[in-house]
């Protein structure tokens, strides 16, 4: 739903269409996010791949060292493995997606003509290519929260996107034409700074979690 608030308000705006069957749609905008999505496959299986292998490898070895009782010196040295996997997943994310991102910006004009595509959706296309930037990130840092089962903070991150992405996309859809996909750009950009947030905090507090809050044993 937060991923498609934006869409929903953009159906309503005066680029919507009504196709045969009552199927609404706004095809200058849908397309240009349509393309704007496609920039992060590369990026997504690349920190996917990193996940499955790396960092899942080390988050065994975390909750194993836990279960085993091993001395806290080593749960505190496969705690610090595990992290530092995760900032090197989060760091190839950027260096890939960020280049993609901006070469996909400076070539846009060749390639709309290239796919012979309305050049009216040139701009919509760069704010959804930054937005997408910041969606998958966000994307991400909710696959960590889910390793650690922090579902609240999934759910409130998730709930702010909602709000931000139709609001924002609606306050900047009344500023006219050339605003449109900021305000998915915007939504996409605060929703990553609270969900940044949040997970520095929530990984950073890991083992108070581990064995204070979700011990049942100490409540």
């Amino acid at each position: 739903a937060a991923a498609w608030s934006d869409k929903w308000v953009m159906w309503f705006s005066d680029q919507s269409e009504t196709a045969a069957g009552g199927f609404v749609s706004a095809p200058i905008y849908d397309s240009a996010m349509f393309m704007a999505y496609l920039t992060g496959i590369p990026a997504l299986s690349v920190f996917l791949f990193s996940m499955e292998t790396d960092f899942f490898e080390r988050y065994l070895n975390f909750y194993r060292s836990l279960g085993q009782h091993l001395p806290l010196s080593t749960i505190q040295k496969r705690y610090d493995e595990m992290t530092a996997s995760i900032h090197a997943s989060s760091l190839n994310y950027l260096v890939l997606q960020g280049g993609i991102a901006l070469v996909t910006i400076l070539l846009a004009p060749r390639m709309f003509k290239l796919l012979d595509v309305d050049l009216l959706s040139l701009g919509i296309f760069r704010f959804g290519v930054l937005g997408a930037f910041f969606h998958l990130m966000v994307q991400f840092l909710g696959i960590f929260l889910s390793y650690f089962d922090f579902r609240r903070d999934i759910l409130l991150i998730s709930f702010f996107f909602l709000i931000t992405n139709g609001l924002f996309t609606w306050v900047f859809m009344k500023q006219g034409f050339a605003f449109y996909g900021f305000g998915y750009f915007l939504a996409s950009l605060t929703t990553f700074a609270v969900a940044y947030i949040i997970t520095f905090f929530k990984i950073k507090e890991l083992l108070y979690q581990t064995f204070v809050v979700k011990n049942r044993s100490s409540q």
